[in-house]
C-alpha cells in the first residue's frame, strides 16, 4: 500500500497559499510583489480569508501576511459585517457560516495595490447513498484486500464532483457524569485511500494510472460534468483499503473503525483549482510518494482579479459504509 503524508493530501482540499507560515528575514531581491488572496467557503466553517504579499510565479516562498487590508464580502448582493484581522490566525475572519446555494463576491483593498476581487458560489450537498458490495455466502473472495463500493447520488447541473474514500479510527470512552453516563467518541486518525479503481466512462483520466489493464486513479475520482444526468451510480474498488482492516472485517468496524465515502460538490472555480493543484502535486511526487527533485512547478488556477490566489466554495457529503451492504 502506498502511503502519502496526510499533509500533502490535504493540499488538494485547502489553498496552497499557506499564509499562516511566516518566513522571517525573507527578501524578494528586487522582484515586484503581488497580493495573494485565499478563501474557501464551506457551510460548516466560519468565514476566513487570508491576504498576503509574495514574489510572482515561479517563486514558491510563502506569502507574508498583510494586516491592514480592507476585506468586504457580499452574500447574494448584500454586504455582510466587516471581517476583522486575527493576529493568531494571520487571517481575516467573520463569525458567520456561509450558505449553500448562495453567491458571494469578495473585495479586498490593499494600499498601493488597488482593489482585488473574486466571485464564487457554494453548491448544494450531493444527495448521496453509499454501500459495499457483499459476496454470496461460500463464494471465494479474491480481491487482495480490495473493497467494492457503490455510490449513488443526485446530480446538480452547476456542481462538479470529486469522490474519495477514507477511513477513520475512533477512540470510544465511557464517561461518568452524575447522574448520567455517556460514551464519548474522538477521532484518532483519518487516512485516505490513495488509489481507486472504477470502470465508469464519466471519470476524468487526468490522474489515472495503468494498473494491469484496469482504470485506476490517485486520491480522487473527478467526475466529468454530468449535464442531463439526474441520478448517477458509480461502482468502484478501493485498491488499498487501509492498514487498519481487511474486507472480511467490514461488519465489525463500527466499534472503533469506520470506512467512509466522501463526495465534494465544488464550484467551477474550485474545480479548476483542485485539478491544477493535483496535477502539480502528481508532477512533484512519484507514485510511491517520493519527491521528484527535478520536477518544475505547474501554475495553479487563480480567480483573483488584480492579484493571485483562489476564492471558491464547496460542500461535502461523507457517509459511513461499513454497516451498509448493498441490497
Amino acid at each position: 500500500m502506498k502511503l502519502y503524508p496526510i499533509r500533502f493530501i490535504l493540499l488538494m482540499l485547502s489553498p496552497l497559499y499557506a499564509g499562516c507560515s511566516l518566513q522571517e528575514d525573507f527578501s524578494y531581491q528586487g522582484q515586484a510583489d503581488i497580493v495573494t488572496v485565499s478563501g474557501l467557503l464551506h457551510p460548516d466553517s466560519l468565514i476566513e480569508i487570508r491576504v498576503g504579499k509574495a514574489a510572482p510565479y515561479p517563486s514558491t516562498a510563502h506569502p507574508l501576511p498583510i494586516e491592514e487590508a480592507s476585506v468586504s464580502l457580499y452574500e447574494d448582493g448584500i454586504l455582510l459585517p466587516a471581517l476583522s484581522y486575527s493576529p493568531e490566525r494571520k487571517s481575516y475572519r467573520l463569525s458567520y457560516y456561509p450558505k449553500a446555494g448562495s453567491s458571494y463576491r469578495l473585495l479586498v483593498g490593499v494600499e498601493g495595490y488597488g482593489e482585488l476581487s473574486a466571485s464564487t458560489s457554494i453548491p448544494q450537498k450531493a444527495a448521496l447513498k453509499a454501500c459495499y458490495q457483499p459476496f454470496p455466502r461460500g463464494e471465494t473472495i479474491d480481491l487482495n484486500g480490495k473493497v467494492k463500493l457503490s455510490v449513488e447520488f443526485a446530480s446538480e447541473p452547476s456542481s462538479r464532483y470529486y469522490v474519495g474514500v477514507l477511513s477513520k479510527q475512533f477512540k470510544r470512552e465511557r464517561i461518568e457524569t452524575f447522574p448520567y453516563q455517556r460514551t464519548d467518541s474522538s477521532i484518532i486518525e483519518t487516512r485516505f485511500v490513495n488509489t481507486i479503481n472504477s470502470s465508469s466512462t464519466l471519470i476524468d483520466p487526468f490522474n489515472g494510472l495503468n494498473d494491469m489493464g484496469h482504470a485506476s486513479y490517485r486520491f480522487y475520482l473527478r467526475l466529468l460534468p454530468l449535464s442531463g444526468i439526474e441520478r448517477y451510480t458509480l461502482d468502484l474498488y478501493s485498491l488499498d483499503t487501509d492498514r487498519f482492516f481487511t474486507y472480511e472485517q467490514l461488519l465489525t468496524l463500527s466499534d472503533t473503525l469506520g470506512l467512509f465515502v466522501q463526495v465534494h460538490s465544488v464550484s467551477e472555480d474550485y474545480d479548476q483549482y483542485m485539478k491544477s493543484s493535483l496535477v502539480d502535486f502528481l508532477n512533484k511526487y512519484s507514485e510511491g510518494g517520493l519527491p521528484n527533485p527535478f520536477a518544475e512547478s505547474i501554475p495553479t488556477y487563480s480567480n483573483i482579479s488584480g492579484g493571485s490566489g483562489i476564492f471558491a466554495g464547496y460542500n461535502t457529503t461523507t457517509l459511513p459504509v461499513e454497516n451498509s451492504p448493498c441490497q
